[in-house]
């Protein structure tokens, strides 16, 4: 059997493959929405993207996400098989096997790595959809290997080895790996540097607009004078000091027409080196279970049953066990869910009933080494969701300042604007620093590939005299320069990305602003433009020595030794 003919036995194959990877979480191994089940979260009648019935919404859990992802894997790879079918030239069925051999790693990563299924081992995506998919990823990527093998003892059908363009450019990359070293090096340290510039700016304005988006308020009411105190609390969760109002001002913002709901919260600071506290230094968020809409929105699974006054919440940061418990102020509480990253310092807080934050404060002065001062109807922060109309968020904002002179007020519009244009200033000089390299990684590759062809010359020559056409020489030559550039946008996104995972693991925690690192989607659509400007800059380093060479004659190339 020739090789061309295990080449479609492969194709379709993996075509098949491909459709089964389609259809299996959807239809063969159908994910947990396809059995009705699904998430139930609180979220404010406001909140849009589901359909929210009496302050409750049902959204699907990850793995109906991860089988819609294999659905935009699965369509590639039946692509891929079919062209595989009737694509005749040995490299490119190679380069068509790597392709079908990446997405095959990416049928396996979706389910487990990037996406991943739902927590409960019983639920149908673990135990049907899942190990389904990775069986069809195993197989996808068997089979690529061998159609990327046999398609490499196979020698191309049209050229003769003279004129066989990967020969020739393995041969020159090979042959002046110095200078080939030197332009991937330009081009890495460019797309790096803007993949990390663009990547981290995705993060900061992701966590930004998702803060204000699933916040869930429109304004937050704080005591006279303690504005910069709590903007200081949301960013980082640190509590420099207790500041607290009376509860009965809700009465007074409930009165303003303009106010749909609110909800208060009471922050509080474990005590540290004191034996009374399973954690110190954990900042504690007291809210109203019956009136919140800003602390259940972000549970990562809903609760199954309903809060109880010991019961907390705990954010993302924190690694206590799910139903196991704990205790602040000689309190003992359990804990009940874990909240989503919000990029707050919130993430590494616990969130208590109010009524539970009440009893813990009255229990401290006889369980804690040190009590925990807090009266009963003293609260920190009023949460405030105007109602749709023709008085803007601004507006209600200044209404309140009047009619309630021991307030301050911070709209969720305003809430980060300090660290947007923080952080917008930083990663500004990021982008032109980026941009200047670009520049010169541009300039420098054009160098370097005019001397590379320049000392190609009697070669290019030979290659128009036997027969080689212009459009072959622009053929070879920019597959060269493209090669180069891919290679240096790789080595730029892996090195960009060591970046955003440094930047993300050491530096945020000592920042004053939120961060998520961003979505799979935009990251992958960073790679997929920081690749494009790879080639693009290879593709104009080259440009110039491309013109040159389709002007002069191959009898001058030989001759003079000079183009």
């Amino acid at each position: 059997m020739t090789g061309l003919n295990k080449a479609k036995i492969f194709g379709i194959t993996l075509a098949i493959l491909g459709i089964l990877v389609i259809l299996t979480p959807h239809l063969i191994f159908p994910v947990c929405e396809y059995h009705g089940i699904s998430a139930t979260v609180i979220l404010p009648p406001t909140y849009t993207g589901f359909v929210v019935t009496g302050g409750t919404a049902t959204m699907p859990f990850k793995c109906y996400w991860m089988a819609w992802a294999e659905v935009a894997v699965g369509i590639p790879i039946v692509v891929s098989a079919l062209m595989l079918v009737f694509i005749r030239r040995p490299e490119t069925r190679k380069v068509l096997s790597l392709i079908a051999l990446t997405l095959g790693v990416m049928v396996i990563l979706l389910p487990t790595a990037l996406i991943g299924t739902c927590p409960e081992p019983t639920a149908p995506c673990n135990t049907g959809t899942k190990p389904a998919l990775l069986a069809l990823g195993a197989v996808i990527v068997g089979i690529s290997l061998s159609a990327f093998y046999t398609a490499g003892k196979e020698k191309t059908p049209y050229l003769p080895e003279i004129l066989n363009t990967s020969s020739l450019v393995k041969q020159d990359i090979k042959g002046r790996a110095l200078r080939s070293t030197l332009t991937i090096a330009c081009i890495a340290v460019a797309v790096g540097s803007l993949f990390a510039s663009s990547a981290l700016m995705e993060g900061i304005n992701h966590s930004i607009e998702l803060q204000a988006n699933k916040l869930g308020a429109d304004i937050i009411v704080v005591p006279k004078g303690e504005r910069e105190s709590f903007e200081h609390l949301l960013l980082t969760g640190m509590l420099e000091k207790p500041f607290y109002m009376d509860r009965s001002v809700e009465e007074k913002l409930k009165e303003i027409p303009q106010v749909e709901a609110v909800t208060p919260q009471l922050y509080m600071v474990t005590l540290t080196e004191a034996s009374c506290c399973a954690i110190w230094s954990v900042l504690l968020v007291g809210f109203d279970v019956e009136t919140d809409f800003v602390v259940t929105p972000w549970l990562s699974t809903p609760l199954r049953t309903p809060l109880g006054r010991d019961d907390v919440i705990q954010g993302c940061y924190l690694l206590l066990p799910i139903g196991g418990e704990t205790m602040f102020y000689g309190h003992h509480f359990k804990i009940k869910a874990k909240l989503e990253p919000m990029g707050t310092g919130f993430d590494a807080a616990i969130f208590i009933p109010m009524e539970g934050a009440y009893v813990m404060a009255e229990e401290s002065y006889y369980k804690a080494e040190k009590p925990l001062e807090v009266k009963r109807g003293q609260v920190s922060a009023f949460f405030l969701r105007v109602k749709p109309g023709r008085y803007s968020v601004e507006d209600v904002a200044t209404l309140i300042n009047i009619k309630i002179p021991a307030v301050d007020t911070i709209t969720s519009s305003n809430m980060f604007q300090t660290v947007r244009t923080q952080v917008s200033s930083i990663l500004q000089t990021f982008f032109v620093t980026g941009g200047l390299l670009w520049g010169m990684a541009t300039a420098l590759s054009a160098t370097v590939f005019s001397m590379m062809i320049n000392e190609r010359r009697r070669e290019i020559g030979l290659l128009r005299a036997v027969g080689a056409n212009k459009n072959y020489i622009f053929k070879l030559l920019v597959f060269e320069a493209v090669i180069l550039a891919l290679i240096g946008g790789v080595i730029g996104i892996v090195g960009g990305g060591s970046i955003v995972y440094f930047f993300n693991t050491l530096i945020i925690p000592s920042l004053d602003f939120p961060y998520i690192p961003p979505t799979l989607n935009s990251l992958g659509l960073t790679m997929g433009l920081s690749l494009c400007l790879a080639v693009a800059t290879g593709f104009i380093a080259a440009l110039h020595p491309l013109i040159l060479v389709g002007k002069t004659d191959p009898y001058d190339l030989i001759r003079r030794g000079e183009i």
